[in-house]
C-alpha cells in the first residue's frame, strides 16, 4: 500500500474501512429484521407477515450492495487505472466517495426507519403507517429519498467518469 500516491491510500483506506463496517451492518440488519418480527408478527397470517416486513427485508441486501460491493468494486476499478490518474482526479475521487459514504448511510438510515415503522405498525392499515412517516410531510420524505438516491447516483457516476476519461485520454495520446 506504500508504494501508492498518499491520495490512493486514503481512498483505498475509506474504501475498506467503509466496506467492512458496512459488512457487519449488513449482518446485524438481517439479525434485526429475524428478531424485531418475532415478537410483532405472532398473529399474523404468512401473507400479512410478508408485507408488513418487506421494507425491512430489503434492508440486508441493499446494505450489502452499497455499503460492501459497489466501494469495492469502486476501488477495483481505481487500483486498474491507477497509473492514469493524476493527484487532482485521486482528490476528487476522494470527495466524491466522502459524499457517496454519507448518501449510503443516510438511505440506509431512512430504509430502516421506514421496515421499522411498518413491523411495528404490523396489524395496522398500511396507508395509516405510510401516512405517519416524517410526520405526515410527503415532501419532506420526498425530498430526504430523492436526495439521498440522487447523491449516491451522481457521487459513483463522477468517480465512474473520472477514472473512464483519465483512462481515454492515455489512450488517446
Amino acid at each position: 500500500m506504500k508504494n501508492y500516491p498518499v491520495l490512493a491510500q486514503k481512498l483505498f483506506r475509506k474504501q475498506i474501512i467503509f466496506s467492512t463496517v458496512m459488512m457487519v451492518m449488513s449482518l446485524i440488519m438481517g439479525l434485526v429484521f429475524r428478531e424485531v418480527t418475532r415478537g410483532f408478527f405472532k398473529n399474523l397470517t404468512m401473507e400479512q407477515q410478508l408485507i408488513y416486513g418487506h421494507d425491512m427485508s430489503l434492508v440486508h441486501g441493499h446494505t450489502f450492495l452499497l455499503g460492501v460491493v459497489i466501494p469495492l468494486v469502486l476501488a477495483s476499478f481505481t487500483l486498474i487505472v491507477l497509473p492514469d490518474l493524476t493527484e487532482k482526479r485521486l482528490q476528487n475521487m476522494n470527495i466524491r466517495f466522502s459524499v457517496y459514504m454519507i448518501a449510503a448511510t443516510v438511505a440506509l438510515a431512512l430504509m430502516v426507519y421506514k421496515g421499522l415503522a411498518f413491523i411495528m405498525g404490523a396489524g395496522l392499515p398500511l396507508e395509516t403507517i405510510d401516512a405517519g412517516l416524517f410526520w405526515g410531510n410527503r415532501i419532506l420524505r420526498g425530498v430526504l429519498f430523492g436526495l439521498s438516491h440522487v447523491t449516491i447516483f451522481w457521487s459513483v457516476g463522477e468517480i465512474m467518469a473520472g477514472l473512464a476519461i483519465s483512462t481515454r485520454v492515455k489512450i488517446g495520446k
